[in-house]
């Protein structure tokens, strides 16, 4: 159920960050840990053709993505008194990050293995992106958050 609420935040944080600014894609997805380990898991929650190039520790999962969220994705340039402090599209934007962070905490433990995760690009991945790998127990969440153009 978690998962659901989180992509539909996802989903509306996307459209706004669209309204005002540029197309992003915000995805949560998650796999099973085989005997092979993360990167296979990984790489069959990253679309084709991509795979993940490498892997570095994170540490707090928490403050990476409540830094990146929404304001790493806003391209002031092309609307700056959308994202000016204060402004609705931002007041918003921090709320739906609220909403999300604290679905979250309910998928992911404070203490959970979590990686940053580089993309192959031998073809173009996404402008902009922060794709982070969360171990809990068996399984692997993958976090995409990217902008397209």
């Amino acid at each position: 159920m978690a998962r659901e609420v989180i992509n539909r935040a996802l989903r509306v944080l996307a459209d706004l960050l669209e309204d005002t600014d540029h197309f992003c894609t915000f995805t949560l997805t998650d796999a099973a840990i085989g005997d092979d380990g993360v990167e296979p898991a990984l790489n069959t929650l990253i679309a084709d053709p991509f795979h993940a190039e490498s892997l570095t520790a994170a540490g707090d999962w928490s403050r990476i993505v409540g830094e990146a969220l929404p304001m790493r994705f806003a391209a002031s340039w092309r609307r700056p008194q959308a994202w000016a402090e204060g402004a609705g599209p931002r007041r918003l934007a921090a709320g739906l990050t609220d909403w999300i962070m604290a679905h979250l905490v309910h998928l992911w433990p404070a203490d959970a293995d979590c990686w940053t995760v580089r993309v192959n690009e031998s073809k173009v991945y996404e402008n902009i992106y922060l794709d982070l790998a969360v171990r809990v127990e068996d399984r692997l969440w993958l976090l995409h958050l990217g902008v397209c153009d």
